[in-house]
């Protein structure tokens, strides 16, 4: 924690110690050590060896110091990265650097910048000497341990020649945002009560693959049209080809929920461990509705209303991944709120498939009204908490609940 106001003394000391972890390399810091032993037995004695190992020691830094002033570095950095990773898995972030120099530059690494925790570097990209008007690629391996979307805009380029003891550091603006997916596994299959139902006006934009089309009217032929589509008795009427066209009126709509309400209190980082796994299992559920001829509504009510429709030619599952790489818990019970928002499509959906934080008697309630609705319902529950209400309780009316562990989650779980 960082005050407003702070002292001399202060900013002295947190200058000292960003120059002794940044500046300094490890052979600099041997050097460092021998020249205050040095200098404490010269200031003492009027030993001549004593007083030469300060005097070449300092002189070492000093020399350093000049060639950092009076030859910096003139190059430019060409940064190649992946948009998109997986939790907990390494990527390589592949860094060109270019001299626009007249001079070599010897002993240079370059490498991102980054505050956040959640992102580490693996393997620091080793020196390299670049000619004048060349370039060198260098690679950093880095892993990211929690998803979100990771912003990076400096990075550092630093060499310690002539005598490897100092550091020269410059820092260049080269952005880019990386998004870290959660962790998923493929999962075999998902029993889901499917149907179809009546989609009012249908869904233009959706694939047409394995459906009976209802008839609507005619248009004009395009080049690309089916041949079996041609009207002919309209052809031969107007002169011109034309063809039928068609609008899908009926097939499965599926509502995948994500339950983000975490509660407060001292079991809060569990529950938060337990967000986690159910975000998880809501991808990997995604994962196989991507492979099949479904439409797909995802919510999750966090902080703010998450909402993604998806499948055939809506989205794609890197669109599902990006939603849920960007969803965060919430201290609020929303299931009441996201119920009022569902309310006008529920004629229109035809299974529910919600994965629970616990259970209460609001969660109770919505799925009695999903299911008095016409809907199919599919409830996951993802706790290690006992539980106050019994989620079997009410299953004549609303099924079975599949219960899980966040330890009975990590690759574990095969079918859904």
């Amino acid at each position: 924690m960082r005050f407003k106001y702070e002292s001399i003394t202060l900013k002295f000391i947190r200058r000292l110690r960003k120059i002794w972890q940044e500046r300094l390399t490890s052979f600099g810091k041997i050097l460092f050590f021998f020249l205050i032993i040095s200098s404490s037995f010269g200031s003492l004695s009027i030993s001549v060896p004593f007083y030469f190992l300060a005097c070449c020691i300092f002189g070492i830094f000093f020399i350093t110091e000049i060639f950092s002033v009076f030859m910096p570095m003139k190059v430019r950095l060409e940064v190649s990265f992946p948009e998109r990773v997986v939790c907990d898995s390494e990527f390589e972030v592949e860094i060109t650097i270019v001299n626009e120099g007249k001079n070599c530059v010897y002993g240079v690494s370059a490498y991102p910048v980054f505050s956040d925790l959640k992102l580490n570097m693996q393997e620091k990209p080793g020196p390299v000497s670049i000619p004048a008007g060349g370039k060198e690629l260098v690679v950093c391996r880095m892993k990211a341990s929690r998803r979100g979307v990771y912003e990076i805009k400096k990075h550092r380029i630093e060499t310690a020649f002539p005598f490897g003891v100092w550091n020269k550091i410059d820092e260049l603006s080269v952005s880019f945002s990386v998004v870290v997916y959660p962790r998923f596994w493929p999962v075999s299959s998902v029993d889901i009560p499917v149907g179809r139902r009546y989609q009012p006006g249908g869904f233009m934009m959706s694939s047409n693959i394995g459906d009976s089309m209802e008839y609507i009217g005619d248009r004009e032929y395009v080049e690309g049209d089916l041949i079996r589509n041609i009207h002919w008795n309209a052809w031969a009427r107007l002169g011109k080809p034309v063809v039928k066209e068609f609008m899908e009126e009926y097939f499965c709509r599926i509502a995948l929920i994500l339950d983000t309400f975490v509660g407060y209190g001292k079991s809060s980082r569990e529950k938060k461990e337990c967000f986690e796994s159910a975000v998880s299992v809501t991808a990997s559920i995604a994962d196989v509705l991507a492979r099949k001829e479904y439409i797909v509504d995802i919510f999750a009510h966090g902080s703010e209303l998450y909402y993604l429709r998806a499948g055939r030619s809506f989205a794609y599952f890197e669109n599902i991944l990006d939603l849920l790489s960007c969803v965060d818990s919430s201290p609020k019970n929303n299931i009441v709120n996201l119920a009022g928002m569902l309310e006008d499509d529920l004629p229109a959906i035809t299974t529910f498939v919600i994965i629970f934080l616990g259970w209460d008697g609001e969660k109770e309630r919505f799925c009695k009204h999903v299911v008095e609705s016409g809907c199919a319902l599919k409830r996951i529950i993802i706790t290690d908490e006992d539980f106050r209400l019994d989620p079997d309780a009410a299953s004549d009316e609303i099924g079975e609940a599949l219960i899980l562990g966040k330890n009975d989650i990590k690759g574990k779980v095969d079918v859904i």
